[in-house]
């Protein structure tokens, strides 16, 4: 099995107003991305979500763990979108650093 795509992307945010950005960022990925991505699965425990989702067609799971001073992800790619690896990492922790910047 190949090694997941991992980030880590810090915050100042406190873990409670994190899990809440995250949460909004993930319900306007639909909009965003439209015909290439959507959410299939979304399953929080407090600061903890496993999730699914389909990209360009290929089935995609992954975790976020929130903690309070930093977001961790994890997602394993199929062999089919690991040639996107670092252009999808680039893209997920611009767009987390920018989400979880203070307002």
């Amino acid at each position: 099995m190949a090694t997941p795509l991992t980030l880590t992307v810090p915050h100042s945010s406190g873990q409670d107003e994190a899990v809440r950005r995250v949460k909004a960022g993930i319900a306007s990925l639909g909009g965003q991305f439209a015909g290439k991505l959507a959410l299939t699965r979304e399953d929080w425990t407090g600061g903890h979500c496993d999730f699914t989702l389909t990209a360009l067609g290929q089935s995609v799971a992954g975790a976020i763990e929130v903690g309070e001073a930093s977001i961790a992800l994890s997602v394993q790619l199929p062999w089919l979108l690991r040639a996107f690896q670092a252009k999808a990492s680039a893209l997920i922790e611009a767009r987390g650093r920018a989400m979880l910047a203070a307002p």
